[in-house]
């Protein structure tokens, strides 16, 4: 077949699935209908996060198409350890932390992460940690900046900053900027865009500023549109190796998997 200087934006245009391209979805929640909008648009794999109890039924039945992201409270410590190796043991293979969460509350750089942090040490999971809106409150909790203390105290652990620490346009240029700065920074720290892309020039922004080996797809599913996302990659003005890298190829290398 005769590419075009854009293959994954003819093959969209066309109605047709990228079935071609690795797609790892970065971030999303349980929703079993999202296995038909997956194979719609050619996703080969989601990360879905959440307790063991919802989350390992769900990769031990679809072991080729989800990829189970355990997700733990830090106010119940006696809890954090028992649950992930359980999760682990059970096939997970990443960990998703939501410092701003109301049930959860609790700032990224406290005493009760840090038996997450060295758990992940140990099994090679990277973690992905939710990063805004740019509130007072999620400031003090899970800012860019904040994570990247926490990527100086584990350098041998990978850390993905959700939202680069936004949601909406009054905050996406200063917060990506943030976000920005502390990749930049820190060779472990890596940036899901998801929720960004519906803003005009986002990812060509990240692309040119960072560099396209540490930037991550992901959707937020079902709070957010798959569909969206995908068309926010495959539309940017990048180069279709680049899309490549950031659908699914830079997730495979952090998981390593074949």
């Amino acid at each position: 077949m005769i590419r075009s200087s854009s293959w994954i934006r003819d093959c969209v245009d066309a109605g047709q699935p990228l079935n071609d391209v690795l797609i790892i979805d970065g971030l999303t929640s349980v929703h079993l209908p999202f296995l038909k909008v997956m194979d719609r648009l050619g996703v080969d794999k989601a990360c879905v996060q959440g307790s063991p109890d919802v989350i390992l039924p769900v990769i031990q039945e679809y072991p080729d198409r989800f990829i189970g992201m355990c997700r733990v409270d830090p106010n119940y410590p006696d809890e954090v350890l028992p649950t992930l190796e359980r999760s682990f043991n059970g096939g997970m293979l990443a960990i998703k932390l939501h410092p701003a969460a109301h049930t959860e509350y609790y700032p990224i750089d406290g005493p009760n992460y840090r038996p997450v942090f060295e758990f992940a040490a140990a099994h090679q999971a990277p973690i992905i940690i939710h990063s805004g809106p740019r509130t007072e409150v999620d400031l003090r909790l899970n800012r860019p900046y904040l994570i990247a203390a926490v990527a100086q105290w584990y350098p041998n652990v990978n850390f993905i900053v959700s939202h680069c620490g936004a949601y909406d346009a009054k905050e996406t240029w200063e917060a990506m900027d943030e976000a920005i700065e502390v990749t930049n920074a820190n060779s472990n720290i890596y940036l899901n865009f998801n929720t960004l892309g519906r803003y005009y020039g986002v990812l060509e922004y990240l692309v040119q500023n960072v560099g396209v080996d540490r930037i991550l797809f992901g959707s937020d599913e079902p709070q957010h549109s798959l569909l969206a996302e995908v068309g926010h990659v495959a539309y940017a003005k990048i180069s279709d190796s680049d899309k490549e890298q950031i659908f699914g190829l830079n997730m495979a290398r952090l998981l390593n998997m074949e």
